[in-house]
C-alpha cells in the first residue's frame, strides 16, 4: 500500500512510478485486478481474495467505479453490490451548417461515456430562440430560423437515466440576405447563385415573404410587371405585360427577355426580334410581333415546325422564309405533306414527288423557260431585296404551278403530269422536239403527231431510242408522223395555239389511235409491212407514185395500175431498175400494166403484165400492141387471131407477104390477090390450104 504517494512519473516504456513518501521509497504502480460487469447487469456479487504485494497490510481496499453501494471493499471479504448508472456525458465536435432559408444542419460526435446505459436520443437547441430538434443520430436539422440572426447550437444526449450535460456551443451561422431576394446568402452559396445580385436566385429557394421592399418593387425579367405581382419574376414569358421589351444590353434583356420564348416555338425572343431594343419585328405584318406570333411569316406553318434553320442557305431562317427550299413554290402551297415518303416534307423537298425532275421545273410554266438551268432544284436567280425568302421576280408573278393533265394534282406532285401513261421519271425534263414544252408535260414528245401514250416506252427497232422519242420507231426509214398519223409532208413546223405540245392540225383526243392500214393489230409505225402486200415498208417508202394521196407503204396498188402490189411484188421483170409494183409497164412491152392486167391469157403461168407474148402467138406483145385490129374486143397482144381471118397469128406471123406495109397477122389479104385470107385458108384455117404445095 502506498503511503502518501507523490510526484508520479512515466519512464520511456510507459511504466508509471510514484514516490511512497511515508515508506521512503519509489514504487512502480501495478494495475490492480479488473472486474468486468456484463452490459445490462445492475447487480452482482464481487468476491475478493487477499491482495498480495510486498507489504502485508490489513486495510487494503478496492475502489469500484462507478460509485456503488459499498464503494470500498476490504480484502478477504465478499459483498453483494448494486451497480449504479448515470446520464451520458456531453456530445462533442458540434458543427452547424445552414441548409436553407430557415434551416440548419447540426452535426456532432456521440459522447465518450454513455453513463452505463444506451443512448436513446439527442436534442439540438438553438441560441437565441431556443428552437429545438431531436433525432437518434447525427446530423439533426433545426427549422424555423429567422433572417439576419446569429445562431449557435448545443447538443445533449439522453439515456434511461435522463438527459446529460449540454455540449459546448457550435460555430455561429447567420441567415443574412444581402441582396434582399428572399434567399439567404448561405443558401445562395449552396445554390451557386450570386448573393449580391437580387435577380440571381433559385425560385425553389426563395421565401418571398422575406424579400425586401426594393426587390418587390424591381422588375427582374423586364416584362413590365414588378416582382411583387409577377408570378415568375425570372421568366419574361410568364406573368408580365404584353409588348414591354427591356432595353437591349440590360441584364433583363440579356438574361431574361433574350432567352425567353414567349410563343413557345423553340426560337428565343432575341432571335425573333432581331435584337431591336424598342420594338420587335412583325414579319407578316399581322400586328403581332414575331416573338409573340406562332406563325411569324404567315405561311400557315407554325414557327415551331419550320424552326430556326435555313434549309436553302439564303440567309433567311425557315420560319421567316416564304420559300424554304427556294424552288419557287410558296411554303403555304407545299406545306408539310411528304408526297414521296422520303422523310422530307414537300416544303423542304427539292423533288416532292420523287420523279427525278426538280420541283423548280415542274412548277414552272412553259413560257418562262428555264428558271433552274443547272437543275439543282433551286432557282437560278435568288435576288431577294426585301428578305422574305422569295425571289423578287416571283413577287409580281409567282410560278403558276401547272396541272398539265387537269387531274387536280399539280405537276410537281404528279408522277405522270401529262397522263400519257409514261412516268415523268422516264420522260424527264428534256425537250426532245424543241417545242419549249418539256417531255414530262408534252403529250407528243417527238412531234410525230402520235401521242406518247400510243407510242409507249418500248424500242421497236432496237436502236436505243424508245418509241415515244423515236422519229422512226420501226426503223423502216418512214417517219412515224407519216406512218402513224398521216402527217402532211408540208407540215414541217409545230402549230400549237393551246400550248399543249400537240399539233393543232392533229389535235389529241382520247380516242386517237395510230393508223393500222392492214388491220393486223400492229399500227403502221410499228408494222414492217403496213399494207400487208408482202413488200416491206422500207422498200415501198412514203412516196405516192400514183398521186392518189395514199403513201406507197399504205397503198395496195402503189402505181395505180389496177394490179395489186401483192401481185406485182418488188421484183423488176424488165430490169429497168423499177420494181413491178412501181412500174407502169413491168415487162417493158410498151403496153401499160393497167391494160395487160394480171390475167394470164396464154395460161403459161406468167401474167400478161409480165409476159412478153401474152397470147403465146410467137409475136411479142410490144409488136402486137394494145390495138384491136379485128374489132372483136380482144387486143392484138391477147388475140391469137388479130385480123379475125380465122388463121392464127402464130401461122401468119409478122411477115408482110404482099409488101403492103401490113404484117400478115393483121392483113386480111396477105398476098394482095384480092381474095381474103379467110377464103383462101380453106375449111380449116388453122391448117391453111397450100394448093400448089409450094409451102406458101
Amino acid at each position: 500500500q502506498l503511503n502518501f504517494p507523490r510526484s508520479p512519473a512515466l519512464d520511456s516504456y510507459g511504466n508509471l512510478y510514484t514516490s511512497d513518501t511515508e515508506n521512503f521509497r519509489v514504487q512502480k504502480v501495478i494495475a490492480g485486478p479488473q472486474i468486468i460487469i456484463p452490459a445490462g447487469q445492475l447487480t452482482g456479487t464481487v468476491t475478493l481474495s487477499a491482495l498480495v504485494d510486498n507489504v502485508t497490510e490489513g486495510d487494503e481496499t478496492v475502489i469500484l467505479t462507478p460509485s456503488a453501494i459499498g464503494a470500498t471493499l476490504a480484502s478477504n471479504a465478499a459483498l453483494n453490490i448494486t451497480i449504479g448508472t448515470v446520464t451520458p456525458s456531453a456530445p462533442t465536435g458540434i458543427t452547424a451548417t445552414a441548409t436553407s432559408q430557415t434551416t440548419a444542419s447540426v452535426a456532432f460526435t456521440a459522447p465518450a461515456n454513455n453513463g452505463g446505459s444506451a443512448i436513446t436520443g439527442y436534442t439540438v437547441t438553438s441560441s437565441p430562440g431556443g428552437l429545438t430538434a431531436s433525432g437518434t443520430s447525427s446530423p439533426i436539422t433545426v427549422s424555423g430560423l429567422s433572417f439576419n440572426t446569429n445562431y449557435t447550437f448545443t447538443v445533449t444526449a439522453q439515456n434511461a437515466q435522463g438527459t446529460g450535460a449540454a455540449s459546448t456551443a457550435s460555430n455561429t451561422i447567420n441567415l443574412i440576405d444581402t441582396d434582399g431576394d428572399g434567399v439567404t446568402d448561405t443558401q445562395e452559396l449552396i445554390d451557386n447563385t450570386n448573393p449580391y445580385e437580387p435577380c440571381d436566385y433559385k425560385p425553389a429557394s426563395q421565401v418571398r415573404a422575406n424579400a425586401s421592399a426594393a426587390w418587390l418593387a424591381a422588375d427582374c425579367d423586364g416584362d413590365g410587371a414588378p416582382n411583387s405581382v409577377d408570378t415568375n419574376p425570372l421568366n419574361y414569358a410568364v406573368g408580365g405585360y404584353p409588348g414591354v421589351i427591356p432595353t437591349i444590353g440590360t441584364r433583363a434583356y440579356t438574361n431574361y427577355f433574350a432567352l425567353a420564348d414567349n410563343d413557345s416555338d423553340g426560337i428565343p425572343n432575341s432571335m425573333e426580334c432581331y435584337g431591336s431594343s424598342a420594338t420587335c419585328a412583325d414579319f407578316d405584318g399581322d400586328g403581332i410581333p414575331n416573338y409573340l406570333d406562332t406563325d411569324s411569316d404567315g405561311d400557315g406553318l407554325l414557327d415551331a415546325t419550320e424552326r430556326n434553320v435555313d434549309t436553302d442557305g439564303d440567309g433567311d431562317a425557315n420560319y421567316l422564309d416564304l420559300d424554304t427550299d427556294n424552288d419557287g413554290i410558296l411554303d403555304r402551297t407545299e406545306l408539310l405533306y411528304d408526297t414521296d415518303n422520303d422523310g422530307i416534307p414537300n416544303l423542304r423537298d427539292l423533288d416532292s414527288d420523287g420523279d427525278g425532275i426538280p420541283d423548280t421545273n415542274e412548277a414552272t410554266e412553259n413560257f418562262r423557260g428555264g428558271v433552274d438551268t443547272n437543275t439543282d432544284g433551286r432557282l437560278d436567280d435568288i435576288t431577294d431585296l426585301n428578305g422574305n425568302g422569295l425571289a423578287d421576280y416571283l413577287e409580281k408573278k409567282p410560278l403558276g404551278i401547272p396541272d398539265t393533265d387537269k387531274d387536280g394534282k399539280a405537276d410537281y406532285l404528279d408522277l405522270d403530269s401529262d397522263a400519257d401513261g409514261i412516268a415523268d421519271r422516264t420522260e424527264g425534263g428534256g425537250d426532245s422536239d424543241a417545242d419549249k414544252i418539256p417531255n414530262f408535260r408534252d403529250m407528243d414528245s417527238d412531234n410525230d403527231w402520235l401521242a406518247d401514250g400510243i407510242e409507249g416506252i418500248n424500242d421497236a427497232d432496237k436502236d436505243g431510242i424508245p418509241n415515244y422519242l423515236d422519229a422512226d420507231s420501226d426503223g423502216d426509214t418512214i417517219p412515224d408522223s407519216w406512218e402513224g398519223a398521216n402527217k402532211c409532208a408540208t407540215c414541217t413546223t409545230l402549230q400549237d395555239a393551246d400550248n399543249d405540245g400537240w399539233d393543232d392540225r392533229k389535235q389529241y383526243a382520247k380516242d386517237n389511235t395510230a393508223i393500222d392500214t392492214d388491220k393486223d393489230g400492229t399500227p403502221d409505225f410499228l408494222d414492217a409491212d403496213s399494207d400487208n402486200d408482202t413488200i416491206e415498208d422500207r422498200i415501198e417508202l412514203g412516196g405516192d407514185m400514183d398521186a392518189d394521196e395514199i403513201a406507197n407503204f399504205r397503198d395496195d396498188d402503189s402505181d395505180g395500175d389496177k394490179i395489186l402490189d401483192i401481185i406485182e411484188t418488188a421484183v423488176d421483170t424488165d430490169k429497168d431498175g423499177m420494181a413491178d409494183y412501181q412500174d407502169l409497164d413491168s415487162d417493158n412491152d410498151t403496153i401499160s400494166d393497167s391494160i395487160e392486167t394480171d390475167v394470164d391469157t396464154d395460161k403459161d403461168g406468167v401474167r400478161d403484165f409480165r409476159d412478153e407474148d401474152s397470147d403465146n402467138d410467137k409475136i411479142l406483145d410490144k409488136n402486137e400492141k394494145a390495138i384491136d385490129t379485128d374489132g372483136d374486143g380482144k387486143l392484138n397482144f391477147q388475140d391469137t387471131d388479130s385480123d379475125g381471118d380465122g388463121i392464127p397469128d402464130a401461122i401468119e406471123t409478122e411477115v408482110d407477104t404482099d409488101k403492103d406495109g401490113k404484117l400478115d397477122y393483121v392483113d386480111t389479104d396477105s398476098d394482095g390477090d384480092g381474095i381474103p385470107d379467110a377464103i383462101e385458108a380453106g375449111a380449116n384455117p388453122e391448117k391453111p390450104l397450100d394448093t400448089d404445095k409450094d409451102g406458101q
